[in-house]
C-alpha cells in the first residue's frame, strides 16, 4: 500500500513537472525576448559540397536543404553559407524566408554554414532546374573566400582547378594538402546529438542561455585579453573577443598569399553566374552581409567605446573587400544590395540584434533589416511588371 502511494506521488510530480514545463514553453515562445538557438543539426558528408544537413533534422528537406516545405516550382531561390541558412532563428524567420513574405514569393533556400562561392557556382544548375524568377546570393566576405580556399583541399575540387589551368597550391597548403572528399556513408545523429539539439531548440533552453549561460561568458569576459570588446548598454550588448577577431582577420586578409587565388577567382565566379542566369532569363544578385564588426563600430564608437586594433582590421579589411567586388560587379553589370547600413540603423531603433557572444549571426530583427535591404533592390522595381 505505501509503495502503491509513492508511485502516485512520484507519477503527480512528474506529471506536475511537465505541465509547468510545457506552460514556461508555451509561455516563453508568445512573450519572450530571449532569442531561440538554432544551428544546423548534424550533417552528412557529401562528395562535392563536402556536406549537407541530416533530412531528419526539423525543417530539413529530402536534398540536405533547409525548407521545410519546398515549393515545386520556387520563385526566388538562395545561396549562401550560415548567414543564409540563418543561424540563431527558426526558418522562418531566414533572410530568404523573411524576403519571400516581403515581395509574396516562394523560396528554396541552398544556403548552409560552411558553404562558399564554389559551392555556390555549382549549386546554381540544381537553382537554374528549379525556373526560378530570381536567383539571390549572400556573399559573407569575413570568412566566404577562405571556404573558397579549403575546398581546393579535396581531390573533386583540386581536379577542377587543374582542368582550368589554376594554381592553386597556396589554397592547398592553407587547407593542408589534399584528400579525397569524405566518405557519403556516414553514421547518422546518436540519441544524445538529437536530445542535445532537441534542448537547444527549446524557450526554456534559450531562456537558460540568456539568463545563466551569456552573464557567465560576461563574468569571465572581464578577465579577458587585452582586445576584447565587452560592452553594456541593455539595449544591444556584445562581446567579440580578441580571438574572434583574429580569426575573422585571418580569414579575409587581402594581402594574404591564398588571397589572390581567391579574391580574383570569386570575382569570375559571380560574373560566369550571372551570365549562366541571364541565358535562362533568370535575373541575379549578390547581397553583401556584414560582419558584426562593422556593423557596431559606429554605434561602440559613440557611445565612447575605444575599439582594439585587431577588431578595426576585420572592418578595415572588409572594406577593401567590398570595394573591390562593388567595382567587379558594376562593370559586369550584376546587380548587388549591401545591408550593413540597415543594420547599422537598426542598432539605434532596436533591441537585441544580435546575441551577447562571439556570433556574427543576428537575431530574427537583423536578418528582417537584410530582408528588407534585399526586396527593396531586387523586388521593389519591379512588382506590378
Amino acid at each position: 500500500m505505501e509503495s502503491t502511494s509513492r508511485t502516485g506521488a512520484l507519477m503527480a510530480f512528474i506529471i506536475g513537472v511537465a505541465v509547468v514545463l510545457g506552460v514556461a514553453e508555451v509561455a516563453l515562445r508568445l512573450f519572450s525576448p530571449f532569442p531561440i538557438f538554432e544551428k544546423s543539426g548534424h550533417t552528412l558528408a557529401h562528395p562535392v559540397l563536402l556536406k549537407t544537413v541530416d533530412p531528419s533534422f526539423p525543417e530539413i528537406d529530402r536534398d540536405g536543404f533547409r525548407n521545410p516545405d519546398p515549393p515545386a516550382r520556387p520563385e526566388l531561390v538562395t545561396l549562401g553559407d550560415s548567414m543564409t541558412y540563418g543561424y540563431n532563428v527558426g526558418s522562418a524567420q531566414s533572410w530568404p524566408q523573411q524576403l519571400g513574405r516581403m515581395a509574396g514569393v516562394s523560396v528554396y533556400n541552398f544556403g548552409i554554414g560552411g558553404y562558399g562561392p564554389l559551392h555556390y557556382s555549382w549549386l546554381l544548375d540544381k537553382a537554374l532546374e528549379k525556373k526560378p524568377r530570381v536567383v539571390l546570393l549572400g556573399i559573407h566576405l569575413p570568412n566566404d573566400l577562405n571556404d573558397v580556399c579549403k575546398m581546393f583541399g579535396i581531390v573533386y575540387w583540386k581536379d577542377w582547378a587543374d582542368r582550368r589551368g589554376i594554381d592553386v597550391e597556396a589554397c592547398v597548403r592553407r587547407a593542408g594538402g589534399v584528400t579525397t572528399a569524405p566518405n557519403v556513408e556516414v553514421q547518422g545523429p546518436t540519441l544524445g546529438q538529437r536530445l542535445k539539439l532537441a534542448v537547444r531548440r527549446t524557450a526554456l533552453g534559450s531562456a537558460v542561455g540568456t539568463l545563466v549561460v551569456d552573464p557567465l561568458n560576461y563574468a569571465l569576459s572581464r578577465k579577458a585579453e587585452p582586445g576584447t570588446v565587452v560592452f553594456r548598454d541593455g539595449r544591444n550588448d556584445t562581446y567579440i573577443s580578441k580571438a574572434f577577431n583574429v580569426f575573422t582577420a585571418g580569414n579575409s586578409d587581402p594581402a594574404a598569399e591564398w588571397m589572390q587565388i581567391a579574391a580574383p577567382l570569386t570575382e569570375a565566379l559571380f560574373v560566369e553566374m550571372a551570365g549562366r542566369a541571364r541565358t535562362q532569363g533568370v535575373d541575379f544578385g549578390i547581397v553583401f552581409i556584414p560582419s558584426k564588426q562593422s556593423v557596431f563600430q559606429t554605434y561602440l564608437e559613440e557611445a565612447g567605446q575605444t575599439l582594439p586594433p585587431e577588431f578595426l582590421t576585420v572592418v578595415e579589411q572588409e572594406a577593401a573587400l567590398e570595394g573591390r567586388f562593388a567595382k567587379v560587379l558594376d562593370g559586369a553589370g550584376i546587380a548587388w544590395a549591401n545591408a550593413r547600413p540597415a543594420l547599422v540603423s537598426l542598432l539605434r531603433e532596436q533591441r537585441e540584434v544580435y546575441p551577447f557572444r562571439d556570433d556574427d549571426h543576428p537575431l530574427a530583427p537583423g536578418y528582417e533589416a537584410i530582408a528588407r535591404v534585399a526586396f527593396e533592390r531586387f523586388f521593389a522595381r519591379t512588382e506590378g511588371r
